[in-house]
């Protein structure tokens, strides 16, 4: 597996720590098998470097995710992964302000005096809690076959996520 490297060869794997690390993916068997072959065949990399290569081309202005693909021909889930690895990894900012209803993205020596959000999951965490209790507090007894499966497959989303 590649290591972090400088932008001139970027690989930013930010997820599963020093023993897994990855590019993460969207919780289906094949989104993962996509998301480790990207890996381990150098692709993440070489969109990274794209990605970098664009930001750089678009200077202050930045670019947002539909920005991106469309000068990359990437769908959203490769472009916004792209870019969401690179924040988190520190080699891309991404400002506060929103043009066409998506963040702006630049690099960081790009920011100037313009507010910045640190990366992370959207959702508030202790919302999720809360969320998450509430579920375990419904008794399956109550409910239908069809909001107990809902019910187990939540809880268990969610406990694979805490692990």
């Amino acid at each position: 597996m590649p290591d972090d490297r400088d932008d001139n060869n970027v690989v930013s794997l930010p997820y599963g720590g020093d023993r897994n690390p990855s590019s993460g993916f969207a919780g289906s068997d094949t989104s993962r098998a996509r998301a480790r072959e990207a890996d381990l065949s150098g692709l993440t990399g070489e969109r990274q470097q794209r990605t970098i290569t664009e930001l750089h081309r678009a200077g202050e202005r930045g670019l947002t995710w539909r920005d991106l693909a469309a000068l990359t021909g990437w769908h959203h889930g490769t472009t916004s992964g792209a870019l969401s690895n690179l924040h988190r990894a520190g080699r891309v900012a991404r400002l506060a302000e929103k043009r066409q209803r998506s963040k702006v993205y630049v690099l960081p020596d790009q920011v100037g005096d313009r507010d910045v959000e640190r990366p992370g999951r959207t959702q508030s965490p202790s919302l999720l809690a809360a969320a998450i209790k509430f579920i375990e507090s419904v008794d399956e007894n109550t409910l239908s076959v069809e909001d107990r499966t809902t019910r187990s497959r939540l809880l268990n989303r969610y406990a694979r996520r805490s692990e």
